[in-house]
C-alpha cells in the first residue's frame, strides 16, 4: 500500500492508495486493522472505516438499496435514511442511521462509473468525529497511483579508478546535416 502525506485546511491527512486503484484521504493516526483483496478495515480514536468489494453481476438500483436495508438491520440501526449517492465515479446509494451504541453510521453501496466494480463502504463515527468521517467519503475515488519520474543520475567516475573509454557515435556530423 503507498502512503503519501498531504496537507488539506490545515489538517494533516495521509492519501492512501488501495487495490483497485482507490484512494482515500483519511487522518494521519489512523491504524490497518485488516488488508486483503477485498477488504479494507481501518480505525482512529472514534471512527471506523471498512471497504468491501463485491461482484457486480446482477446489480440494479433495487438490489442496492435491499442490501442497504439488510445492512442497517444486521447492525440493528435505527432513524434510518436512504438516499441517492454520486459523486467521483461511483454512483448508488448511500443509508445513514444511528447504531445501538448511539454512534453514527453511514453505509454507502455504490457502482464505479470506470470499472463497473461493486463497493460497499462502511463508516462509524461519533459526534466528535463525524466532520472527518463526511471528509473521507467524500475524497473516495477510483483513479490509478502517480506514477514519480524517474531522475536520472549523472554518472561520476570514482577517484582512483581508470579512466573510461569515451564511446564513439555511430554517426558522424557529416551524416547527421546531409540533405
Amino acid at each position: 500500500m503507498a502512503i503519501m502525506l498531504a496537507t488539506a485546511s490545515g489538517l494533516r491527512a495521509e492519501t492512501y492508495n488501495w487495490l483497485h486503484d482507490i484512494t482515500f484521504d483519511a487522518p494521519t493516526d489512523g491504524t490497518v486493522l485488516f488488508n486483503s483483496r477485498d477488504r479494507l478495515e481501518m480505525v482512529w480514536h472514534d471512527m471506523t472505516f471498512v471497504v468491501q468489494i463485491y461482484s457486480n453481476k446482477g446489480i440494479n438500483d433495487e438490489l442496492l438499496k435491499k442490501n442497504l436495508q439488510r445492512r442497517a438491520a444486521d447492525y440493528n440501526m435505527y432513524d434510518t435514511r436512504t438516499d441517492k449517492y454520486k459523486r467521483n465515479s461511483f454512483e448508488g446509494f448511500y443509508l445513514t442511521g444511528t447504531l445501538p451504541d448511539g454512534s453514527r453510521a453511514n453505509i454507502h453501496n455504490m457502482l464505479s462509473s470506470k470499472t463497473g466494480l461493486f463497493i460497499q463502504v462502511l463508516v462509524n463515527y461519533t459526534t466528535d468525529s463525524e466532520k472527518a468521517a463526511k471528509k473521507l467519503i467524500k475524497s473516495l475515488k477510483q483513479e490509478p497511483a502517480k506514477k514519480k519520474k524517474q531522475v536520472r543520475k549523472q554518472k561520476i567516475q570514482k577517484k582512483d579508478a581508470p579512466q573510461k573509454p569515451i564511446k564513439k557515435s555511430s554517426t558522424s556530423p557529416v551524416e547527421l546535416y546531409e540533405i
